[in-house]
């Protein structure tokens, strides 16, 4: 089976938590399941950003991301983040690999000019 794993970035900055999941993704691994794990992180981006000096900017309750702000989310989710946690997928006995959205071209974005507008719908 092919899953796909979302881990809230707040359980990679628990190691005891995430040590937990990495065994539980080498287990379903270890099943013969096809796992692909995404990750957020946006606490730790948070704090780094604080610490390097960057004000955090909102609108809408979205964040706006100028190129200061795109480069360290490369740098704490693609890097920091995304290699704490294939590391310890690994070190619980399933060899993994991180993948940036950027390497290979997997994700492409564009600048949005348009105002941020956030609307909620329900369907039953």
């Amino acid at each position: 089976m092919r899953l796909v794993v979302k881990v809230a970035g707040a359980l990679l900055d628990d190691t005891a938590a995430m040590e937990t999941l990495a065994r539980q993704v080498a287990q379903l691994a270890h099943q013969g399941n096809e796992i692909l794990v995404v990750h957020g992180g946006g606490k730790i981006f948070t704090t780094t950003l604080k610490r390097m000096g960057i004000e955090s900017k909102f609108v809408n309750g979205l964040r706006v991301t100028d190129r200061e702000t795109r480069d360290v989310a490369v740098m704490v989710l693609g890097g920091l983040l995304n290699k704490r946690l294939a590391g310890s997928i690994s070190a619980a006995g399933q060899p993994a690999i991180g993948v940036c959205a950027a390497d290979a071209g997997c994700f492409l974005a564009a600048r949005n000019l348009a105002p941020a507008r956030r609307t909620l719908s329900c369907h039953r």
